[in-house]
């Protein structure tokens, strides 16, 4: 063999491990890629991405729809946490209570702390009216009778009531 040819087999079996060389690495980057079942599984996300994308819409429809969400946001924070939000319900239940409890004790004459027992025995303030309302008609006072020991000085109004207190007291 002539030193022409073995220079042109050297050149040429330097091209043949180049293009080894390339195939190898095309099949290393094929393989980093995973295995076939893990290509079309994120063919097949992206896809569904693309899908999801599109069912959002454009940008200005979602920064439109970001910007809504962010003004909802505000206005709950402004409302403060859920911590401060419950404290301002139990005030004003209480408030509720103690308006309500005063309003039975005026009207029938009890005391204000039967009238928040009957309130929280009857769970409502017009359950408590209607029992202390038919309390007041289950008790009539004759004229010719004499029921001053069932009668009781009201401590908002100073009148005599009727036996009110001393049943309800018992709730």
């Amino acid at each position: 063999m002539t030193k022409e040819a073995v220079e042109k087999l050297v050149k040429e079996k330097e091209a043949l491990e180049s293009v080894v060389k390339d195939l190898d690495e095309k099949v290393s980057a094929y393989e980093a890629l995973g295995t076939p079942e893990k290509i079309s599984a994120a063919f097949a996300k992206t896809e569904s991405l693309i899908v999801s994308m599109e069912e959002l819409g454009s940008i200005e429809e979602i920064d439109r729809a970001l910007d809504l969400s962010r003004s909802v946001l505000e206005s709950y924070i402004a409302l403060g946490t859920p911590e401060s939000i419950s404290e301002s319900f139990k005030e004003a239940k209480e408030f509720k209570s103690s308006v309500e409890s005063k309003e039975l004790s005026t009207e029938f004459g009890i005391d204000i702390e039967v009238a928040k027992k009957m309130l929280e025995a009857h769970e409502s303030f017009d359950n408590a009216k209607e029992v202390l309302s038919g309390l007041i008609t289950s008790k009539t006072v004759s004229s010719d009778e004499n029921h001053d020991d069932d009668l009781v000085t009201s401590p908002i109004t100073g009148s005599k009531v009727s036996h009110l207190t001393k049943l309800a007291k018992n709730l």
